[in-house]
């Protein structure tokens, strides 16, 4: 299946890609491996497999209900954040070692087209199609604030800084 985004974990050891199959997949930089696949099958069936032990695990929460457009690995390399493209515009964040749902995150209304990490992992900023740019708590799952951005006809992608300031 086409795939629409990866990433690098900050580490190098771990890539991460989204793709047209509703799944995330984590894979081993050094071999190329598959590490573990979280999402959907082809007949909506929850799946977290995790090759490197060699079966599946339950998987409490399902995955995106449309083509993963966005990917992202936190700093720390325990988190991963996806964003769902037609017919899902959801951000989700997993677990990377368990690949469980910690949270959805809903408030675009189109396609999200990137995800990044706060430097901590507390928060995730999104954007997409809807030429939205979202910032997220993850231990609350909510919404932090929203931006509309009119100069352009989408958001393609931001960064995040260690130096947050209240103002």
């Amino acid at each position: 299946d086409d795939i629409f985004s990866v990433a690098f974990s900050a580490d190098g050891k771990r890539v991460v890609s989204g793709s047209k199959d509703r799944t995330v997949k984590i894979w081993d930089a050094a071999t190329g491996a598959l590490v573990r696949t979280i999402g959907h099958t082809g007949e909506g069936r929850c799946l977290c497999k995790t090759w490197d032990r060699g079966g599946d695990a339950g998987c409490p929460v399902g995955g995106h209900r449309g083509e993963v457009k966005a990917v992202a690995i936190s700093p720390a390399g325990n988190l991963v954040a996806s964003g769902g493209g037609y017919r899902d515009n959801l951000v989700k964040v997993w677990d990377a070692n368990s690949g469980a749902e910690v949270c959805t995150l809903a408030g675009h209304t189109s396609s999200v087209t990137w995800v990044a990490f706060s430097d901590d992992a507390a928060h995730v900023v999104s954007g997409g199609l809807d030429n939205m740019v979202c910032f997220w708590d993850i231990a609350s799952g909510t919404e932090v604030c929203q931006v509309a951005g009119s100069a352009f006809a989408f958001v393609a992608g931001a960064a995040t800084s260690q130096h947050h300031t209240n103002q």
